[in-house]
């Protein structure tokens, strides 16, 4: 960390410091880019932010028991999946895995955090991918408690708000951003014949940010709250917040009316010590 910042001097610009990150000129630094929607944010209970359509709040494993890879579909068969994430001593894996359709695949390497899946190969999913601590499965769909990280059909990604810092490294917050998806226009109420799929965005959703420092509990760090009107969006600049090895980092909303619809990223600085 300290001959990153030693090297930051010869750069013109924060961006071109940044840029030289992006093109592996700076040994043991990057740039971790992470954005993820939450379609059905509600007064009920706070949600982490991402795609996985259920009602059960994310679950962070205790052991490195995340272990099994499935899809909702049985044509999905060859389909390579990559998946980054950390081992029991939080050291990153990335393991490549090939789907066999609705039948559960063990991964190479037990995982105690994920931070990142996708479809990695030229064959694209026909179902829903889920990673997930074994378990009985349905049509390749697992119980929603042991799912870890989901693959939706449109984004051939997992959109996660939601990353653990290896051992080893440090990173850092540089920036986040937060936006309401286009939904009801204000004064339209929900549920009208033709709008069965629009978001209702006429209230208001509060985003905080929080941290668990390894062997801690999770610490609130900022909190926002965006207006009621669709495609609202801000964004939040250099607050420079600090993660030490093994911490937890996400983000969650919370809004006053039903069916709110919010899209949220964030950019990491990642130092090795």
């Amino acid at each position: 960390m300290a001959k990153a910042y030693q090297l930051r001097e010869h750069f013109i610009s924060w961006n071109n410091f940044i840029l030289a990150i992006q093109r592996g000129e700076i040994e043991g630094a990057k740039i971790i880019h992470k954005f993820s929607n939450q379609p059905n944010i509600n007064t009920s209970e706070t949600k982490i932010i991402w795609s996985y359509p259920s009602e059960s709040l994310y679950t962070f494993s205790t052991t490195a028991s995340i272990d099994s890879l499935s899809s909702s579909s049985n044509l999905d068969i060859a389909v390579e999946v990559t998946i980054e994430g950390l081992d029991e001593n939080y050291l990153e894996v990335t393991q490549t895995i090939t789907l066999t359709g609705q039948t559960r695949v063990a991964l190479t390497t037990n995982l105690i955090r994920v931070n990142s899946m996708f479809v990695s190969g030229s064959i694209a999913a026909i179902g829903n991918i889920y990673l997930f601590e074994n378990g009985v499965t349905v049509g390749g769909v697992p119980n929603t408690t042991l799912v870890r990280d989901y693959i939706s059909i449109e984004h051939q990604r997992s959109l996660l708000a939601v990353y653990t810092v290896p051992a080893n490294k440090t990173a850092y917050l540089l920036t986040s951003s937060a936006g309401l998806s286009a939904g009801l226009p204000a004064g339209l109420p929900a549920g009208l014949p033709g709008l069965p799929s629009l978001p209702n965005n006429t209230g208001n959703v509060t985003i905080n940010f929080k941290q668990r420092p390894f062997g801690a509990t999770f610490l609130t760090e900022y909190i926002s709250t965006i207006s009621g009107i669709a495609n609202s969006y801000v964004t939040f600049n250099r607050h420079i917040l600090q993660l030490s090895e093994k911490s937890d980092f996400k983000i969650e909303g919370f809004s006053n009316v039903e069916n709110q619809s919010i899209n949220v990223s964030f950019d990491l600085l990642i130092f090795e010590d």
